[in-house]
């Protein structure tokens, strides 16, 4: 398990482009900033037991490759959020329950992996820069996107 902390901002749309050629990433990033594209699919049961424990599970595609998520209750001041987090690569965008049991939240210890569907897919188009040195940030993702539910 790692754990996960997290401060996300938002950006009006007609700030982005100006965001990228800013002088902090000129200083800090070893190349231009890269859009990718992420598809996110997140899961939970009919009743939203999941989102009411404050769990969230999700996979992601990046490039064809998919990553199974479980991130954990949290605490969060002031936008900045810290909670476990564990990653799984898959093979296939479906979800592989046999890797959530052994750290599946005991408050949801009576949901079964049957009951979770697919609650929502959004994609999204982050630009991330390159830092010059890797421990200063993880990444700095400005998301630029579209949502739709399933």
């Amino acid at each position: 398990m790692s754990q996960e902390t997290e401060l996300k901002l938002s950006v009006p749309a007609d700030q982005i482009e100006p965001l990228k050629s800013h002088p902090f990433w000129q200083e800090h990033a070893v190349q231009p900033s890269e859009t990718l594209h992420l598809g996110n699919t997140y899961f939970d049961t009919r009743d939203l037991r999941l989102n009411q424990a404050r769990v969230a599970l999700r996979i992601r595609e990046v490039d064809g490759q998919y990553i199974q998520t479980l991130k954990t209750r949290g605490e969060s001041i002031n936008g900045l959020t810290r909670r476990g987090e564990w990653e799984w690569p898959l093979n296939t965008n479906k979800l592989d329950g046999q890797v959530l049991t052994p750290v599946w939240p005991a408050e949801l210890s009576d949901v079964s992996i049957e009951q979770l569907k697919p609650l929502f897919t959004e994609t999204i188009n982050p630009f991330v820069p390159t830092p010059k040195k890797k421990r200063e940030y993880k990444a700095i993702p400005a998301a630029n996107g579209i949502s739709r539910e399933q």
